[in-house]
């Protein structure tokens, strides 16, 4: 049996849910086609609101692709919902292949996802989809599948969650196989088949110690996250779904073991990057071993995340030792009300202080951290933002910051108490048709900003933050100009990186960075 796996995916190709899924079930037996479609968008605006479908021609080959599937799946966050909803109604429109949708979104709004897919997966998918195809391959009644909601000629059939898996070094490695994998090519405006020589420049791009950018792979060691965060899906799924035995990691000997088949298999990786929520929530020992096996059997420069209250000096250093050379934490909010009472996140302004500290301990041998914030939230005051802006300004130097705008993802904590108070009117508009990268225009945003430039002088944004200009210039009517400043000042930040990536000789650079944003204009 064949399914064929969709997904809107990063321009970076970093899609671990349906690789994942693709080895899975290749592994007992059946076929996958992998069909991963960042960008090929066109932006249609729809009363005031930008919203963004494929292209006809990109929708043509599309269908003639998944022609030869016995099922279709596709997965996808709130952010791509648009894309799955125009994809889902032109696959319907020509052809009868039974479609499923997965994915955070479906599965913590199953109820909408059933109304327009004839199936849904709820959470964890490996061990569902594989059953399901071995009873539909079997001619047999699937419609028990536990996982699994599904539309029976308008009868919804709604099954029950399965446990966890609890051992998930039985899972193989994310699939890279390439035999049936498809891409969209921002060059050619067109789904190609990815090819290892094509993949090799699709590689995302990082930093390594010397400044040069070098093609990276993405690797998760655990499942779950030990942290409850109101605008984040991870505490709603633990709340829902899985009360006990959520975190779960794999094996050190797993771990190595996926790092030295890709690292042979290509040898242009010079970066790795870890992609769990919060490594260092992993305990010291794992932390010790993980760290001896990886600078013994692959030696590469490596990232990874942390939380300001999970991050200890001996894992650091047992990390540090093995070849970590950036760490990102996420600060959110200077306010400890925000943090605590807004976002449920039990991290106060010394646990940041106390982690920055020993970040820089180490900072020749280290990138410039980096720290995420999150503005554009309704409950926080000028007063609060005035206490992230103070708590960045104390952040030892250097360093970097990663701006977000607050959405109300739905089912989350923080979106359940927008209901209540009135805040949201529109789901589709203010929550799946917002881009989280992009803030809104303000006073205090734009000094926030600033101060993400770990070079520009704290005594000029100490007066830019004096009370009085604040209540002048924090204000509805100026938010137009601050967002013109922003707009600036981006293009000046990201024009003198071209010009110094020019000097260096990094062509290769420009141009990669030229494709992702290409790709990457349909999910903006």
């Amino acid at each position: 049996m064949k399914i064929a796996l969709i997904s809107p995916s990063p321009p970076d190709l970093y899609a671990p849910g349906i690789r994942t899924l693709s080895a899975y079930v290749k592994s007992h037996g059946h076929k996958t086609k992998l069909i991963l479609l960042a960008g090929g968008t066109e932006h249609l605006k729809f009363g005031g609101e930008f919203v963004y479908h494929y292209s006809d021609h990109i929708i043509e080959q599309l269908i003639s692709l998944v022609s030869d599937a016995d099922i279709i799946g596709i997965s996808f966050m709130t952010q791509y919902f648009d894309r799955a909803l125009q994809l889902t109604g032109k696959l319907k429109e020509n052809t009868t292949t039974p479609i499923i949708w997965g994915g955070i979104h479906p599965t913590l709004c199953p109820e909408e996802a059933i109304e327009y897919s004839d199936m849904v997966c709820l959470g964890e998918g490996e061990l569902a989809l594989l059953e399901l195809m071995n009873k539909m391959e079997r001619n047999e009644n699937y419609f028990d599948t536990e996982n699994f909601w599904f539309n029976n000629n308008g009868e919804i059939i709604k099954n029950k969650i399965r446990p966890l898996l609890k051992d998930i070094d039985s899972l193989p490695f994310q699939d890279y196989d390439f035999d049936d994998h498809y891409v969209y090519d921002p060059i050619k405006d067109s789904i190609v088949l990815l090819t290892e020589n094509m993949f090799k420049g699709l590689f995302s791009l990082h930093p390594d110690l010397d400044g040069a950018m070098k093609p990276s792979y993405n690797i998760m060691a655990t499942r779950g996250c030990p942290m409850n965060c109101t605008f984040c899906a991870s505490s709603v799924l633990k709340k829902k779904f899985y009360s006990a035995g959520f975190i779960r990691h794999r094996s050190v000997e797993s771990v190595i073991r996926e790092l030295e088949n890709v690292t042979v298999r290509f040898p242009s990786i010079k970066l790795i990057q870890f992609f769990d929520d919060i490594l260092f929530s992993l305990n010291t020992e794992y932390i010790r071993e993980l760290s001896e096996q990886y600078k013994e059997r692959i030696g590469l420069p490596f990232y990874c995340q942390a939380s300001a209250t999970t991050l200890k000096e001996e894992k650091l250093k047992y990390l540090l030792n093995a070849g970590l050379i950036w760490v990102e934490i996420g600060i959110q909010s200077g306010s400890d009300f925000i943090n605590r009472e807004i976002y449920d996140r039990k991290v106060s302004r010394e646990n940041v202080l106390n982690s920055a500290a020993i970040l820089h301990k180490y900072k020749d041998r280290m990138l410039s951290p980096c720290y995420h914030v999150i503005l554009d939230n309704p409950w926080e005051t000028k007063e609060d933002l005035l206490k992230t802006l103070h708590l960045i300004m104390e952040l030892p130097r250097p360093y970097w910051i990663k701006l977000a705008s607050l959405v109300f993802f739905p089912k989350t904590g923080i979106y359940e108490r927008a209901k209540r108070e009135g805040l949201i009117k529109d789901d589709l508009n203010e929550i799946y048709r917002k881009p989280f990268v992009y803030v809104s225009g303000s006073y205090m945003n734009y000094l926030v900003y600033l101060s993400g430039y770990c070079y520009f002088p704290v005594w000029i944004l100490k007066i830019l933050a004096l009370p009085f200009l604040v209540r002048i210039l924090h204000k509805e009517k100026y938010d137009s100009l601050f967002t013109k400043l922003y707009n600036v000042t981006e293009f000046i930040r990201k024009g003198g990186r071209a010009l110094r990536a020019l000097g260096r000789g990094e062509v290769g650079r420009i141009v990669s960075r030229a494709r992702f944003l290409m790709a990457a204009k349909g999910n903006r």
